[in-house]
């Protein structure tokens, strides 16, 4: 049995992120904390990623679709005043909606709501590698949409010895955007002006 998750198909989404990440090997450790604030707007192909160090917004990230020339451009803000662009070429819709059709791999409750575990675990398309990706999902309160509240994400490769953990919360989910966030600064280069990866 399946569950299509899809907290994004909304026309107007944003959250918040908290995710850690760590990373071991013989050789080395890696341990890193990241808050991003997600927006989306479905209806007009356009998304923004901030992410927040210490409750300021140090990178942010825009996503514009073109539907006419099907392409995107990807705009970065820095906090010292730079802005660069790419154009990624084409693309549709789908870069902008998260949806998961995955396996029911357990039930509960969280809130008093019935949730569900979705995802898989020991997924190794590859013999050296052990993965379990799963997310924790509750039913919002339009029929057929879910919210995202955890995911977690397990990596083992016996042969190389290496150990990866990645663990994200979701919350401060509402169905609303700021549209003052998808405006570009007048500063950045003109979107036909962006160099192209495919090019």
């Amino acid at each position: 049995m399946t569950v299509k998750s899809n907290t994004l198909k909304l026309k107007l989404h944003s959250f918040y992120m908290h995710t850690v990440s760590v990373d071991y090997t013989p050789k080395a450790f890696n341990h890193k904390r990241t808050i991003t604030k997600n927006q989306y707007d479905v209806k007009t192909s356009k998304q923004r990623i901030d992410t927040i160090v210490d409750g300021n917004v140090v990178q942010s990230e825009l996503f514009l679709r073109n539907p006419l020339y099907n392409f995107t451009v990807i705009y970065t803000l820095y906090d010292d005043g730079e802005c660069r662009c790419v154009n990624v070429g084409p693309s549709d819709s789908s870069v902008f909606i998260q949806c998961e059709t995955l396996p029911i791999l357990e039930k509960g409750i969280i809130g008093g709501m019935n949730g569900l575990k979705i995802g898989f675990l020991n997924n190794n398309s590859d013999s050296n590698w052990a993965v379990d990706d799963y997310y924790w999902v509750v039913p919002s309160k339009q029929a057929g949409y879910w919210w995202f509240v955890t995911h977690e994400g397990y990596s083992v490769n016996d042969k190389i010895n290496y150990v990866g953990t990645d663990s994200t919360t979701f919350y401060n989910q509402v169905e609303s955007v700021d549209m003052n966030d998808f405006f570009i600064p007048k500063y950045c280069p003109r979107e036909n002006d962006c160099p192209n990866v495919r090019k």
